[in-house]
């Protein structure tokens, strides 16, 4: 499957899942193509069947640059979109913004959300990430 991860980060946490999540596709069979959105222009994101968005939670919503950056996306009409994102705060809707981002850009969502809490505001990851981004990547 030819697949492209987007992710944006701000103390790194979601450049390592971004990480293990192309390690772990990459030894699935997938194609797969990574990109921090600081570093990338939507224009230059290639097409692909699954897209994969990864974003920080950020006083408990989407930060504004992965909003902004998500809208100007074209991903082909019909693929696929899941979700991972960080959070140090209980409620997030970061979920919720990408998806209608990812929807009304013609998308169509391939899983539930996947939700890792930080133990502090900058980290580090909580304790069992590696394993719930295996059994997620089962889903997708």
């Amino acid at each position: 499957m030819k697949t492209c991860i987007i992710y944006h980060t701000r103390f790194g946490n979601n450049a390592a899942l971004a990480e293990k999540l192309n390690e772990l596709l990459l030894e699935r069979g997938d194609v797969v193509s990574m990109h921090q959105m600081s570093d990338s222009k939507p224009s230059a994101i290639p097409e692909a069947e699954l897209y994969i968005v990864g974003a920080p939670t950020q006083i408990g919503t989407l930060p504004l640059k992965a909003s902004r950056f998500l809208k100007r996306l074209n991903p082909p009409e019909g693929s696929r979109y899941a979700v991972f994102f960080t959070h140090a705060e209980a409620e997030s809707d970061v979920p919720e913004k990408v998806a209608s981002i990812m929807e009304g850009n013609g998308a169509v969502s391939a899983a539930e959300s996947l939700s890792i809490s930080v133990k502090d505001l900058k980290g580090p990851l909580q304790d069992d990430w590696e394993n719930r981004l295996k059994d997620w990547i089962g889903l997708l």
